[in-house]
């Protein structure tokens, strides 16, 4: 054989060699891809004993508000714990909370107030020449503590604490920046498994139904032909609906990283773009495509192409930290539909108002029966949806509402295990219309409370079925209950500090709630003796109404656990009865108490804020600790809360467990070192929180973790920082915390007192 013979059958069987590696490649990413659906969230089989073993206790207690219903709310349909049963849409994040407490005999390092900060605080003259004390002098002499307008350069918690370091200022951690930290790790946290899983698991789940809903009309297409018959039209409806969902969740040409630029994460790469594809047929398209021009346009009321009914499309509207990247974006548009409603009444003498004509409303209604069924009858595609809807849920609140699941246990009750749709709602079957009626009673017999946002029963014209129900805060319905009609009469004479009042017929009545509203729900010893508290309270039936609210609360003793907006009340209310007994000196006066208050408000307002954007800064640094120019930071403190810390940490454990069985951390393996290392953090704060109300010297390696944790990230871009919430008469409340203030503490180290400072919120509150 030739040489050159030889040189090009070494090339061709090189060639032929890359050729098969990038097939193979290809071939395993798409199979990866393929298996999202068809590789279960099995909670009867999981690796993990103690869930298995406690999975029927933990369905057993399951209600979660906003979510899927729990097995005692099921109707008509029996729970096994068998293997062949796979239910983890009645199993919910407070299974999960176990409560931390401490025994702890403390040794407190007290001293006695008044003092004269100028001769007892030890590194007085040396903070004053770098931050100017003079309006805090009275406060620190009398209380240990002030609380001071910001007069660095910073404005925000991790540039403030290095600017503090870099001016060579002992660091004081605020308990507004454990939650502010805490808080922003979990936003992360959600988004990123928004983005990196819950949109393809979305796409998936959609994809799947899609090909459902079009097969079954297909096939039934070719049995009856193109005639009138509910049933088909219903399939037709079914098939639509899941199109439209694929045609927001896929790519458009905006959306491609055409650059190939690896540094870009917020749009889809060529190959997503070519994975994420879809095409809808011809004979959805005309409808698909204007649904979806309406969605994308966000501007108007008009009626739905494919629902057939008034809608108002500013509901679709994409909040500012979706929109920066591509798969948030097109998500937050998709899960806004599958929101939508599928309507449970007809325009008729009983509800003049509804939004669909009878015949429009018994195709709506058999729809909607064919997605409970499909997403039901596949145990993989039902778990990966559940763990979208328990996520969901639990960080973003979603309103107690009919879903799915409310819709199959009905249809299982009335028409036995084995029912089938095109028999039961069959134009030809004469019992349709009354099956109809039947299964609308038997879902109307869900129940849902007025706080979680269940929907007035006589409001006929809004209640319904949807896939994924409205998201949804309870703050709503607090304020309302707290305001007129409910709430009426102003009883007092001087409304100079007064924010919930207005004018009806002459007369001031109470027209809105506020902050202290939620804090009296929390805690009511902790605003009684608040001023401003006092005044906005003063109105006839105030505390009757109150009092209605805390019933409601109270016949559900896990409520605290539910969702995240409930999980922060709980952790306002741990801190603002931590025992002050057991805190330093500083703690224990009514200043102090106050300043809490604005504190507690300001979680509040934060955890309904937009996530911001941090990167790394000095977070891996392993910075040198020298008894010279470093000398400050010995005197670094955390300001020492055991009962915030301990709920942070049970709060931490009680998301890691539910997201392990979601599978979402086996997944997503940063999201699991992401809630590790905050769980880490908590702990070695705790510790130091300890030896401090011990008396204990603090190590090297203590006082290091300080300077390093404050200063871990900066902010590259701050998310929106008001807070707006509109009451009645379109009067709107804003919360502004936009602004930092500076707290500092005389603590007390080796029998010397020593003044450390750090940010704490500070908000305003108008309308």
């Amino acid at each position: 054989m030739s040489d050159n013979l030889k040189r090009i059958l070494i090339a061709v069987i090189g060639i032929i060699l890359i050729v098969a590696i990038f097939a193979s490649i290809f071939f395993v990413f798409k199979n990866k891809k393929n298996k999202k659906v068809s590789e279960p969230v099995d909670i009867a089989t999981s690796t993990d004993n103690e869930t298995s073993d406690n999975l029927g206790d933990l369905i057993e207690s399951s209600r979660l508000i906003g979510g899927l219903p729990t097995s005692d709310e099921k109707i008509g349909v029996n729970f096994s714990g068998s293997k062949d049963n796979n239910l983890i849409e009645y199993v919910s994040f407070f299974d999960y909370y176990k409560p931390i407490t401490d025994n702890l005999n403390l040794n407190l390092p007290n001293y006695s107030l008044p003092f004269n900060i100028k001769t007892e605080v030890v590194n007085y003259y040396d903070f004053s020449r770098k931050i100017n004390l003079d309006s805090s002098i009275n406060s620190l002499n009398t209380d240990g503590f002030a609380v001071v307008n910001n007069s660095l350069s910073s404005n925000n918690f991790y540039s403030i604490y290095d600017e503090l370091y870099k001016k060579q200022i002992p660091l004081l951690i605020t308990s507004d920046f454990l939650v502010y930290y805490y808080q922003q790790i979990l936003k992360e946290t959600f988004k990123d498994v928004e983005k990196n899983i819950f949109y393809s698991n979305l796409w998936d789940i959609n994809e799947y139904l899609y090909e459902k809903a079009n097969n079954r009309y297909g096939e039934t297409l070719k049995i009856t032909g193109d005639v009138n018959d509910r049933v088909l039209e219903a399939q037709r409806l079914t098939a639509a609906y899941f199109a439209v969902s694929l045609e927001l969740l896929k790519p458009d040409s905006k959306q491609i990283n055409s650059k190939n630029d690896i540094n870009n994460k917020t749009l889809f790469t060529p190959f997503e773009a070519e994975d994420y594809s879809f095409i809808v047929p011809d004979y959805l398209k005309v409808d698909v495509d204007k649904e979806v021009a309406l969605i994308k346009k966000a501007k108007s009321l008009s009626k739905s192409p494919v629902l057939l009914y008034d809608r108002d499309y500013k509901d679709f509207v994409i909040p500012d930290e979706y929109k920066n990247n591509a798969k948030l974006n097109n998500f937050y548009l998709a899960t806004e539909w599958l929101s939508s409603n599928f309507p449970l009444y007809y325009q008729s003498e009983e509800c003049r108002d509804c939004s669909l004509d009878f015949d429009d409303w018994r195709i709506s209604i058999i729809s909607s029966s064919y997605i409970a069924q499909d997403i039901f009858n596949n145990y993989e595609l039902k778990n990966n949806w559940a763990r979208i809807y328990k996520t969901l849920a639990f960080f973003k609140g979603l309103r107690g509402d009919l879903t799915y699941v409310h819709y199959r246990d009905a249809l299982t009750s009335l028409f036995g295990d084995n029912y089938k749709i095109e028999e039961i709602f069959s134009d030809n079957n004469t019992e349709s219309v009354n099956n109809l009626y039947k299964l609308r009673n038997k879902v109307l017999e869900y129940n849902f409370l007025d706080i979680e946002g269940g929907i007035d029963k006589q409001t006929k014209n809004k209640l319904g079925v949807k896939m994924l129900t409205d998201f949804y805060w309870p703050n709503d319905y607090i304020f309302n209950t707290l305001s007129y009609p409910n709430v009426s009469n102003y009883q007092g004479d001087n409304l100079n500090n007064n924010i919930t009042y207005c004018k009806i017929n002459d007369i001031n009545q109470r027209c809105n709630g506020f902050s202290l509203d939620v804090l009296a729900l929390v805690n009511k010893d902790s605003v009684n003796n608040n001023s401003y508290y006092l005044e906005n309270s003063n109105y006839n039936n105030y505390n009757k109404a109150l009092d209605s609210l805390k019933s409601q609360i109270s016949q559900f003793s896990n409520i605290w656990h539910y969702n995240n907006y409930w999980e922060t009340l709980s952790l306002i209310k741990e801190y603002l009865i931590n025992d002050k007994s057991k805190m330093p000196t500083y703690a224990q006066n009514a200043n102090w108490q106050k300043q809490e208050l604005y504190s507690a408000v300001s979680f509040w307002a934060n955890l309904q804020l937009p996530v911001d954007n941090l990167s790394v800064y000095q977070k891996y640094q392993d910075q040198s600790i020298v008894s010279g120019d470093n000398e400050f930071i010995n005197y670094n403190y955390i300001e020492p809360n055991l009962s915030l810390i301990n709920e942070q940490l049970a709060n931490v454990n009680m998301i890691m467990e539910m997201f392990k069985l979601l599978k979402i951390t086996d997944e997503l393996k940063s999201t699991l070192l992401d809630l590790e290392e905050l769980k880490n953090n908590l702990i070695q704060i705790k510790e130091i929180m300890i030896k401090e109300l011990n008396s204990e010297e603090l190590s090297t390696e203590d006082i290091k973790f300080i300077s390093l944790f404050s200063r871990a990230y900066k902010l590259d871009s701050a998310g929106n920082k008001v807070l707006e919430i509109r009451g009645s008469n379109n009067k709107t409340i804003k919360y502004d915390i936009s602004s930092l203030k500076l707290k500092i503490i005389v603590s007390k180290f080796n029998n010397q007192k020593a003044l450390s400072i750090g940010p704490t919120f500070s908000y305003i509150e108008s309308r």
